[in-house]
């Protein structure tokens, strides 16, 4: 999987020259070559300059002023526009350098800067997309159930069923149950499951009470996708005051996003830290929707990190090392430079390969030490952070335990 950097590029490239949209397929084949230098940015441009036929038959001068009216809101001058051609420059290179220069821009033109976050917020709406209008009406109902459930939302599921239920296809009862029945719970008995909806949506136990009225129901014919839509529709209303955090982490798990809309950058940026320590790289635009979306419905950063450590991808790449062999491997991943005898013992006694990557993490971060060597490891580890997540200059991020 390419880098949001890659994923980026691919995807402004593609809208400033075709006016569209990239879809899944292309982003990820076109990041992945720009990614590995496959294919060069100008190589980019062309293929995607003969693709477009909205583009056939124009002059060099009329796809330029095309693509740097899409990319900068406003058509160049006559001079702007001949010192891009002097020379005569492919279409493509000119192209190429037009979208670029607007993208890694990082001085402080109030001008160009204006065009730039104009431009980027276009790309990250086909990066970061959501519910589509046919679907929308459903989508929250569909978040809930994917919260109340305990599996971790997918656009493509949103979008499906929250068609399905705004069309009235289904009812969010039927819609539940096919949930249930592709996920664990499906094996669980009746007692179980209610204990397990529970802990996903109210964050503790049933009380005695609770779990005889939902068990009464399910032995009375109800089946287990009416007890997801109950819980959900007891969620939305008044819940009591033990239960108010448990609601808010409801209401966030239910919040319908907009296009190219992502939670706070500290989620963000929990996100990007645990990419670049365990898989090893920045993090991809699915990745980084996918989870600073569930640790802003309030997932655990340890949950995030105990999926990455055992996803394929980690397993392949130093997560399915153990003992002192997977502290270095995380540790040289934050620090950028191998731990020492003490510093692998202090971190090894820890245990879980979870607690281990979470101290690594927050240990830098949050670290106060002003010797040169960890103000160093620090402020590269940051740096990496805001790089992988577009930063143009130095920020001031936010470490978060």
């Amino acid at each position: 999987m390419a880098t949001l950097v890659a994923q980026q590029k691919a995807a402004a490239f593609f809208l400033a020259i075709s006016g569209k949209n990239i879809d899944t397929a292309a982003l990820d084949y076109y990041s992945q070559k720009i990614e590995t230098s496959a294919l060069s940015l100008e190589q980019v441009a062309q293929k995607f300059i003969t693709g477009t036929s909205s583009l056939n038959g124009l002059t060099a001068s009329q796809i330029v002023t095309k693509v740097y009216t899409a990319v900068n809101g406003s058509a160049p001058s006559s001079s702007v526009l001949a010192d891009l051609l002097a020379g005569n420059p492919t279409t493509a290179s000119v192209v190429a350098k037009v979208i670029n220069d607007v993208l890694s821009y990082s001085g402080f033109d109030s001008t160009l800067l204006t065009a730039q976050s104009n431009f980027e917020a276009q790309v990250e709406k086909t990066l970061f997309p959501v519910a589509t209008a046919a679907s929308s009406a459903g989508a929250a109902d569909v978040q809930g159930v994917f919260h109340v459930v305990g599996l971790t939302q997918t656009q493509d599921g949103i979008t499906y069923w929250g068609t399905v239920l705004a069309q009235g296809s289904k009812t969010l009862a039927a819609v539940a149950q096919t949930f249930v029945n592709n996920s664990p719970l499906k094996t669980l008995s009746d007692s179980d499951f209610i204990n397990a909806i529970f802990q996903n949506s109210y964050e503790r136990a049933p009380t005695s009470a609770e779990s005889s009225s939902y068990l009464a129901l399910l032995s009375g014919g109800s089946t287990r996708g009416d007890v997801v839509a109950q819980v959900i529709a007891a969620l939305k209303g008044t819940v009591a005051a033990g239960d108010t955090t448990a609601q808010q982490h409801f209401q966030a798990a239910t919040h319908v996003w907009q296009p190219g809309e992502l939670p706070a950058l500290n989620y963000q940026e929990q996100v990007a830290a645990a990419f670049l320590a365990i898989p090893g790289r920045g993090v991809d635009a699915r990745g980084l929707d996918t989870w600073s979306k569930e640790l802003f419905a309030g997932k655990t950063y340890a949950q995030v990190i105990t999926t990455l450590i055992n996803s394929a991808e980690s397993q392949k790449k130093g997560a399915q090392l153990t003992g002192d062999d997977f502290v270095q491997h995380i540790f040289t991943l934050v620090h950028g430079t191998a731990a020492t005898a003490a510093q692998l013992a202090s971190y090894g006694a820890l245990g879980s390969k979870t607690a281990i990557t979470q101290a690594i993490i927050n240990d830098l971060r949050s670290s106060v030490a002003t010797d040169s060597a960890t103000v160093t490891q620090q402020h590269g580890f940051e740096y990496d952070i805001g790089t992988s997540l577009l930063y143009k200059t130095a920020a001031s991020l936010t470490a978060t335990a």
